[in-house]
């Protein structure tokens, strides 16, 4: 695994399917790649299209602690939402804000393929939301407002960062509290 699919590339469109065999030897190397990648990286989340393998595994890192998730699931997102700042390893120098349920339960299969079910909330939750979005073939661009995708989109064809942070601060509209940890955002892969 030597390099990650960067915007452009149809398997980020794919939809990725199930994984059949959760006993498949071949999946704990994967899940330790795709772990390492994102760390050498410095992401929080990469899902496997974003390494070329069409098969539904996600892995994260929030609060010092790295997990894996085989056949992830949202089963149930929050009513309440709130729009903030990602990244995306894929789209390079791109922020844009995207609305995303604070709140959400999710299923699937930890490394130790036991059955995992969890409510997370706040930047967990956005992590989740976006890599699962991976799987599913959709991206941060695809739930950013019209005028920022707009925006953005003009960029990535001139090959010139942008982020929404700029506009923001530039109309003084405040970010939510919750993503002002790192100044830049959540950057989720």
């Amino acid at each position: 695994m030597k390099y990650i699919a960067v915007y452009g590339e149809p398997v980020l469109r794919s939809r990725a399917s199930p994984i059949k065999d959760l006993n498949d030897p071949t999946l704990d190397q994967l899940a330790e790649n795709m772990t390492t990648l994102m760390q050498s990286l410095r992401g929080i989340g990469l899902a496997g299209n974003q390494v070329h393998r069409l098969q539904r595994i996600i892995v994260w890192s929030w609060q010092g602690k790295t997990k894996v998730l085989f056949n992830p699931e949202i089963v149930r997102l929050g009513a309440e939402r709130e729009s903030a700042p990602e990244a995306c390893l894929s789209i390079f120098n791109v922020v844009v804000q995207v609305p995303r349920a604070i709140e959400i339960d999710y299923i699937g299969w930890d490394l130790e393929r036991n059955r995992v079910r969890q409510s997370v909330a706040g930047i967990e939750a956005r992590i989740l939301q976006h890599e699962i979005d991976h799987l599913d073939g959709k991206l941060i661009l695809d739930r950013t407002p019209v005028e920022q995708r707009r925006q953005a989109l003009g960029a990535l064809r001139n090959r010139q960062p942008y982020s929404c942070l700029n506009s923001a601060q530039a109309s003084n509209e405040a970010l939510p509290a919750s993503n002002r940890d790192d100044g830049g955002g959540s950057r989720p892969g």
